[in-house]
């Protein structure tokens, strides 16, 4: 059975606050904040076997990250202030008898991808396969919270983590359709169709990250 937990634009990490986010100007998120408490909670009352956290994680490269209300902010004390947390985080789950699990986020939706698939809704004519491809896509191992993610991974070693870019990018492109059917509901999610069938792929080509073998 799986548990399912969240928060709107919410960075599901313990003991930080998002400040002038979204729709709360000048304020803290104090509902984010809350709920993520509770999921720390859940993780350490009820002893889960997995726990995964998966989030659009360039959102959150931002100055927004704080302790405390009055904290100094910068995109530099963000990043500190979410690498403590992260590893609060990962503390907590292992700590429960968890394996905890990160999952990367599928290949943000190219600006034009709308306009291109849309259009050819209503100019009536066929939508060839690939038309509104991703630009060149050289990875993203220069990203700051893929960075983060080797180091916290080098810390943690029971840590895995999973990117559904490794099947929906290839050869320097990324899948924008699946047999002319849209990848992206919107900028921020992908759909049910999308999810199903990169997972069946990436269970085709790696192996299966809830079914780990112990040497």
């Amino acid at each position: 059975s799986v548990l399912t937990q969240g928060t709107s634009s919410c960075l599901a990490l313990p003991e930080i606050y998002l400040f002038d986010w979204w729709n709360f100007k000048n304020t803290v998120y104090s509902e984010c904040h809350d709920n993520v408490k509770k999921y720390y909670d859940l993780i350490k009352q009820n002893h889960y076997k997995f726990v995964l956290i998966g989030q659009m994680w360039s959102n959150y490269e931002a100055d927004n990250v704080i302790n405390e209300v009055g904290d100094t902010r910068s995109v530099e004390l963000s990043h500190a202030r979410i690498e403590k947390a992260f590893e609060k985080a990962l503390n907590i789950i292992i700590d429960s008898g968890a394996t905890p699990i990160i999952i990367k986020a599928t290949y943000v939706m190219p600006t034009q991808f709308m306009e291109c698939f849309y259009s050819h809704i209503k100019l009536r004519r066929d939508l060839k396969p690939g038309e509104c491809q991703s630009e060149q896509w050289n990875g993203d191992s220069f990203d700051w919270f893929s960075r983060l993610f080797v180091t916290l991974k080098d810390k943690y070693p029971s840590l895995v983590i999973v990117d559904p870019k490794d099947v929906q990018c290839v050869s320097g492109s990324c899948m924008t359709d699946i047999g002319g059917v849209p990848v992206y509901r919107d900028v921020g999610h992908i759909t049910d169709f999308a999810s199903f069938h990169f997972g069946e792929m990436y269970l085709k080509k790696f192996q299966n990250p809830l079914i780990l073998t112990h040497h």
